[in-house]
């Protein structure tokens, strides 16, 4: 009898270290298959805030071929973008609201997201490397008052794709500068009433995402926006 149990024990002992190999050989294979798959699961981009004209990086974790986000998504702290203070000086200051918009990804939409529309527009150099739209606000100070609110409240409304042909017809409008708020949103009403026309409705953003907007406006808070900012009647 205490020879069969000790046969026994002797078996056990002798499967004890095969067992811990293979315990530590599937932590192993768990481990290198982790560290090859989180990278592809990995994102990287930057947001874009229309309310404080600040910029932020983000980084998130999906499951590959879809949205589904595995972990919590990682924000860095916002930092200013080369904006000229004659830009930033006449934006609305709206304390406790906050918006962000994708700017920028490094998987799908790379580069191509509106809100770096209005990034690039506000950050382009003339030909001596000055902002260009700082140097024009400077010269147009009554105008750049009245162009750069406009311009915040249009990117808080996905209406980025509508800017760069804004600023374009801004800097063109002739005239006295009593005249420029109406004929500014004169035109902004027409540019809105036309794409609306051609697009009359618009795809919903991606669901499952930690950033907070792809730039894609809602015709809904466009009409709102509409209203909120009528054509001057004189």
């Amino acid at each position: 009898m205490s020879t069969a149990k000790s046969k026994s024990n002797e078996k056990k002992r002798a499967s004890r270290p095969g067992r811990k190999l293979r315990i530590f050989s599937y932590l192993m294979g768990l481990f290198i298959g982790l560290l090859i798959v989180v990278p592809l699961c990995r994102t990287t981009g930057k947001e874009f805030s229309p309310v404080t004209f600040q910029s932020r990086e983000f980084t998130l974790y999906r499951i590959p071929g879809t949205n589904l986000s595995f972990l919590p998504t990682f924000y860095s702290n916002p930092t200013s973008i080369d904006a000229a203070p004659e830009i930033l000086g006449h934006l609305q200051t709206l304390s406790g609201y906050q918006i962000w918009h994708t700017a920028g990804s490094n998987s799908y939409g790379g580069d191509s997201f509106p809100a770096k529309l209005l990034q690039d527009a506000i950050q382009r150099k003339n030909a001596e490397a000055d902002p260009y739209w700082g140097v024009w606000s400077l010269k147009n100070q009554k105008r750049a008052s009245i162009l750069w609110p406009i311009i915040q409240s249009m990117a808080m409304a996905n209406l980025y794709q509508e800017i760069p042909e804004t600023l374009r017809f801004a800097e063109g409008i002739q005239g006295p500068d009593d005249q420029f708020q109406k004929a500014l949103l004169t035109e902004i009403h027409a540019v809105v009433q036309k794409r609306q026309s051609l697009f009359p409705t618009t795809n919903p953003a991606p669901k499952n995402l930690d950033t907070t907007s792809e730039g894609i406006p809602d015709w809904s808070d466009v009409q709102a926006w509409l209203q909120k900012n009528p054509i001057p009647l004189e």
